[in-house]
């Protein structure tokens, strides 16, 4: 991709079924050093899922479930 000067590419999310992330191999792809909006979050996090939600809007909230983030079926903590 960097030979064929493709700066911005999309590919699967592995963590969340049907979404999309993005990588970029171009810093100049980025045309602000500030971001165009802001939102702030909530996260609750339970024993079996974290869940986002957007604060002052009618956002929809993400739930992530633990398996997720799991390795080999354990939760990984840094200590």
């Amino acid at each position: 991709m960097r030979r064929a000067v493709i700066s911005l590419f999309r590919y699967p999310s592995v963590r969340l079924d049907g979404g999309t992330n993005v990588g970029i191999f171009q810093m100049p792809t980025i045309t602000s050093h500030r971001p165009l909006t802001e939102t702030y979050y909530t996260l609750l996090v339970k024993n079996d899922e974290a869940i986002l939600q957007p604060l002052g809007s009618t956002g929809k909230a993400e739930s992530f479930p633990r398996r997720a983030f799991e390795v080999d079926g354990i939760f990984p903590v840094v200590s």
